[in-house]
């Protein structure tokens, strides 16, 4: 299938495997770009404060 992807235009993707006539699938979101989560992940699950976050951006250690 051919998506249309917010920095990289069209796209193509798989399509989904399984097709059911009662309930179609939809494509909720795309997948996310390398780094796009890198600083949530850090956060939220990891408890890296904002400087430090901000620090490994800037040494280019995350994008």
């Amino acid at each position: 299938m051919e998506l249309d992807h917010p920095s990289f235009g069209k796209v193509k993707s798989l399509g989904f495997p399984i097709f059911m006539s009662d309930s179609p699938a939809r494509l909720q979101s795309l997948a996310p770009c390398k780094g796009q989560h890198s600083g949530q992940v850090l956060h939220d699950l990891l408890g890296y404060s904002e400087d430090a976050i901000n620090q490994l951006t800037s040494d280019g250690v995350i994008a």
